[in-house]
């Protein structure tokens, strides 16, 4: 390895020169500038007052609650949904094991979901009477009315 001596090689001047008393005033300058400097106020974005926490929880609550609300209302299936996959037999035979007695069911019949039943539409059944004593006996229906 070659030794490196600085003496050797040429000198290069420096490409600027500093002012006189330079370095005495920088320190008088920096501090004029910040310790003797008028102090502003800094601005701060306050985000986190209880106000707007309050409106965040709020917003966040209700867009849980929505989706909850959506969900369920998609996945459960309505009362008369339900009541349709039910067959006629299911019930008749719901009605002959259980304790209610004739009155106790009409009583709960909702009248409102007759109404397209009129007088003049049965008179247009044609009804055999054999398929009319064949539907009493299978309901245990006596003769008598």
């Amino acid at each position: 390895m070659k030794n490196f001596n600085l003496d050797e090689h040429k000198k290069i001047e420096p490409p600027f020169e500093v002012p006189e008393g330079y370095f005495n005033k920088l320190n008088k300058e920096i501090l004029s500038k910040t310790i003797h400097a008028p102090i502003e106020k800094q601005s701060k974005q306050v985000w986190f007052t209880p106000f707007n926490m309050a409106a965040a929880a709020a917003i966040t609550l209700l867009i849980v609650a929505s989706v909850f609300t959506i969900t369920d209302s998609q996945m459960e299936p309505s009362v008369e949904e339900l009541l349709s996959e039910v067959s006629h037999e299911d019930i008749l035979h719901y009605l002959d094991e259980s304790d209610l007695s004739e009155e106790e069911i009409i009583t709960e019949l909702d009248l409102e979901d007759f109404e397209w039943i009129d007088e003049g539409s049965l008179d247009n059944l044609e009804l055999d009477v054999l398929d009319l004593n064949e539907l009493m006996d299978d309901l245990n229906l006596s003769d008598e009315i």
